[in-house]
């Protein structure tokens, strides 16, 4: 009953030096994850393959997110298929629709990807198309 409680009671306390060791570890564990996913965009992420591809638990990697890139892992994927549709929008290839964008970074729904991109960006897929055309 009192473990319940007072768990605080049964833990060892932790030092700054291992919270710290904790950290650097989880935040090196990262990367290799990263690049994976940026190597893959188009590919379906869920938080259950990133534990698998990096070996943390959600707990640990929504944690060692928070702590490097200040958001949850699954808005880092977003985040990354966002920058990478604006990086192929500014490329601004005469065929490219916002939809074959959509779909090749993985996106379900292009309304969703437009809604997504004016709030990362502050202008719609189609609005910067047309404004690089001119």
């Amino acid at each position: 009953m009192v473990l319940l409680f007072c768990p605080e009671l049964f833990e060892k306390p932790v030092t700054l030096a291992q919270d710290k060791a904790v950290r650097g570890v989880s935040q090196r564990s990262l990367d290799p994850l990263c690049s994976l996913i940026q190597s893959k965009l188009e590919a379906r992420v869920t938080l259950s393959d990133m534990e698998r591809v990096s070996g943390m638990s959600s707990r640990a990697l929504h944690y060692a997110f928070l702590q490097r890139y200040q958001c949850t892992p699954m808005q880092w994927v977003c985040d990354a298929r966002l920058d990478s549709a604006h990086a192929i929008f500014s490329q601004n290839e005469p065929d490219l629709t916002v939809t074959s964008v959509a779909e090749r970074l993985g996106f379900a729904r292009q309304s969703a990807f437009s809604s997504l991109f004016k709030t990362r960006f502050g202008e719609t897929p189609s609005a910067m198309i047309s404004r690089l055309r001119r």
